[in-house]
């Protein structure tokens, strides 16, 4: 599964960024995300472990972020259910109206009996992800 989105935001990219980067807070905000625990934290590296639910199914994985604040985050799979998982945020300044944020994601679920499943639930969260972003860039915003 491919996908792309972008969104503008009305808050600086460097305050954008903060947010996408802080993963342990993933949980407060992102329906199904049931946990997000750093494991390791280097330079411009984290190696994360992520536990949610896809669909029915609770999925765990692991996954390396490569930061380039403000513009960039970067974000593999490493262990987990996934041949293939790659989300990528781009942030580019909006001159006086804030930020742009993109996001991409490529995902490919291992075969096996709870792959449609799996991949129904990471399809779900990939589509509703930039809108959970914004919700919570609002929320921090108005202080609530």
């Amino acid at each position: 599964m491919h996908m792309q989105a972008s969104r503008h935001v009305a808050v600086p990219c460097d305050r954008a960024f903060a947010v996408l980067a802080d993963i342990e807070r993933y949980p407060e905000f992102l329906p199904g995300w049931e946990a997000a625990r750093i494991l390791e934290r280097r330079d411009d590296r984290l190696e994360v472990e992520q536990s949610v639910r896809a669909g029915p199914v609770p999925v765990r994985f692991r996954t390396r972020a490569r930061l380039y604040p403000p513009h960039r985050l970067h974000i593999e799979g490493i262990e987990g259910p996934f041949h293939r998982l790659h989300i990528d945020w781009t942030l580019a300044p909006d001159p006086g109206k804030g930020c742009r944020i993109r996001l991409e994601v490529d995902v490919a679920v291992r075969f096996g009996p709870l792959s449609v499943l799996v991949e129904r639930g990471f399809r779900h969260q990939a589509r509703t992800l930039l809108d959970h972003f914004e919700r919570r860039l609002e929320a921090l915003a108005s202080g609530t």
